[in-house]
């Protein structure tokens, strides 16, 4: 299930180019509980030289009841960051800002339901996370940020190259390698993703 897309054809062409070159496996687990919520570790060994396995840490034996809760939150946010597969639902840039360790986050305007404020204005509410990523594929470290964006009056927030802009400051501890940027938006679901190398000097 691929959450928060909506270029469904491009999706099924990047399925089955990675379905050129990788297997999918899966198992069922002994320990046969179904306590809800409950978090089960996952450990994947490739045992043949030269095979990658990109698996997350985790998973929960129940998915969230409903699609703004914390917890549908956390499990869209963390598959997100883990997943090497682009979401595009909302379009997300990134650039770092001149602060080390600060970055600003684009979103096209046009990709964001936006509500009518008091004033005449609009505002579009989103949860931001950043997940620093080694080699390995394993989160190292994340920050996450409720953040919101505010329009004018009058406004064409459908003018095209109109962007909603967050400004988001991450650790970047020893070994990272690549930031992923992950936009979930809090009215619709919809997420978008984008991803920086890190160069270390």
């Amino acid at each position: 299930m691929l959450r928060g897309m909506n270029d469904i054809d491009k999706q099924i062409a990047i399925s089955v180019d990675l379905g050129t070159k990788s297997y999918t496996i899966g198992y069922s687990p002994s320990n046969a509980s179904k306590q809800a919520g409950q978090y089960r570790n996952i450990r994947v060994v490739c045992l043949r030289p030269g095979l990658t396995a990109t698996t997350r840490n985790g998973y929960y034996t129940t998915p969230p009841a409903t699609q703004n809760s914390r917890e549908m939150l956390i499990y869209d946010l963390n598959t997100a960051a883990l997943s090497s597969i682009p979401l595009t639902a909302l379009k997300v840039t990134v650039e770092s800002a001149k602060t080390e360790g600060t970055y600003t986050v684009h979103v096209d305007a046009s990709s964001l339901a936006w509500q009518t404020t008091s004033d005449g204005g609009s505002s579009a509410k989103v949860v931001v996370l950043v997940a620093g990523l080694p080699s390995s594929n394993k989160i190292l470290t994340h920050t996450v940020q409720n953040m919101s964006a505010l329009a004018q009056p009058g406004a064409d927030l459908t003018q095209p190259g109109k962007m909603a802009n967050f400004l988001i400051r991450t650790q970047l501890p020893k070994g990272v390698v690549r930031l992923r940027f992950v936009v979930r938006e809090i009215e619709t679901g919809r997420m978008g993703t984008s991803d920086l190398s890190i160069r270390h000097f």
